[in-house]
């Protein structure tokens, strides 16, 4: 059964434990959503200034290809299944993400199997890391 809701749209009719849970249950996501905004926000910002400070001295393929792998990285690794409290932004990664990154998560999540490939990433991840370290975005002994 249904019922017309105060804002006009149709609802179900359940017991209020239900609805206890579900509202519960958006606050919930309302505040993963609201951390993963501002998680997203920070990496495109450092991203942003990466790209600003590496254009015209890199060609613009290469460059290219850096933010793909990075973009990967970032989004389809460091976050994915994490819990509102686990999520962190790209200044906050560890060697153990770029370990786990390149040797379990991008040839069983991305089909990457090829040597060349591999080096790809960890070339691009290496210059991300040290371009954050260089301009005080993480910690210098971090990056070494």
């Amino acid at each position: 059964m249904t019922r017309l809701s105060a804002n006009g749209l149709l609802e179900p009719m359940m017991g209020e434990c239900f609805c206890s849970a579900l509202a519960w249950g958006m606050r919930m996501s309302d505040a993963y959503d609201a951390r993963l905004k501002q998680i997203q926000e920070r990496n495109d910002l450092i991203l942003g200034h990466f790209v600003h400070s590496w254009r015209g001295r890199l060609a613009d393929d290469t460059l290219y290809q850096h933010v793909l792998n990075i973009q990967h990285f970032i989004g389809g690794h460091l976050n994915y299944g994490r819990a509102a409290d686990q999520l962190r932004s790209v200044d906050q990664i560890t060697a153990a993400d770029v370990y786990d990154f390149i040797t379990d998560w991008l040839p069983r999540k991305s089909w990457v199997d090829s040597e060349r490939r591999v080096k790809s990433y960890l070339a691009s991840i290496k210059k991300y890391v040290q371009f954050m370290a260089a301009q005080g975005y993480m910690p210098t002994a971090v990056a070494a």
